[in-house]
Parts: structure tokens; C-alpha cells; sequence
């Protein structure tokens, strides 16, 4: 049984704003009910310092089937609450693909989505301080 979004959260989570914390649950949600998603590694600042009102969040979700995740991506995280603008960012070796998902009510804030190719988790470089917030394979 897969635990609670607000079971998984780290403990500095606590240190964002309650707009903020609504977001990522919204988010991790979404990735933790869509069956390609096989698991989320919270990296960047957030996983590791204690003063992240600033930061930004990074998750880097491990995806079966890709393309067939991508394709519904920008649909299905519009229908989240104040989603204003979802950019597609590029490839990159330490990200593979990037998403950023701004919000109408912070502009300062945004969540950066990385769809990292299940086939490639073995050899993926995963931020040693990053943090597991779910693995559906355990």
C-alpha cells in the first residue's frame, strides 16, 4: 500500500509556504496515481538545506514509456489549480527531459519535473542528497 503524500514529504517541507506545500502535494499526487510513474527522487536545495523559501522544487520521476507519459503531461497538469504555464526546457544528461511548472499565484515559484527513462534508472546519476518520496517497486 503506497503511503500518503504528506507521509512522504521531508521534514524541511515544513519550511515552505502553506501555498507552496499545497502545490507539490497536488504534483506528487498526480505522479503517485499515474501508472507509468514508478517512483519520485526529491533533489536540488529543497532535499538538503534548511533555507529553501526561495528554492525551486526539483522531482525526478522514474517513467515507463516516456513518449506515452509525455504526451499527456502539459493536459493533465493544466487540470491541477493554478497551473499557469508548463515549459518544456530540453534534454539534458542530468535532468533527461525537464518540464517547469509555473503557478498564477507565486511567480517566484516553480517545480521543475524530470522524466528520467526507466531503462536508463541504472545508469542515471541520482543527486546523492536527494530524497526518496516514493518507489512503487519498493
Amino acid at each position: 500500500m503506497q503511503k500518503a503524500v504528506s507521509e512522504i514529504l521531508p521534514k524541511n517541507f515544513a519550511l515552505l509556504s502553506k501555498y507552496k506545500k499545497e502545490k507539490c502535494k497536488e504534483i506528487l499526487e498526480y505522479l503517485q496515481n499515474n501508472e507509468l510513474v514508478s517512483g519520485v527522487l526529491l533533489g536540488g536545495s529543497v532535499s538538503y538545506k534548511d533555507d529553501i523559501a526561495k528554492s525551486d522544487v526539483d522531482l525526478f520521476c522514474l517513467i515507463n514509456q516516456v513518449e506515452n507519459f509525455e504526451s499527456e503531461l502539459k493536459s493533465n497538469l493544466h487540470r491541477l489549480t493554478d497551473v499557469d504555464e508548463i515549459i518544456y526546457q530540453g534534454s539534458f544528461p542530468w535532468t533527461e527531459k525537464l518540464y517547469t511548472i509555473f503557478f498564477k499565484d507565486d511567480i517566484d515559484f516553480c517545480i521543475d519535473v524530470c522524466l528520467i527513462d526507466l531503462k536508463n534508472a541504472e545508469t542515471f546519476f541520482w543527486e546523492p542528497d536527494g530524497c526518496i518520496l516514493f518507489d512503487k517497486s519498493q
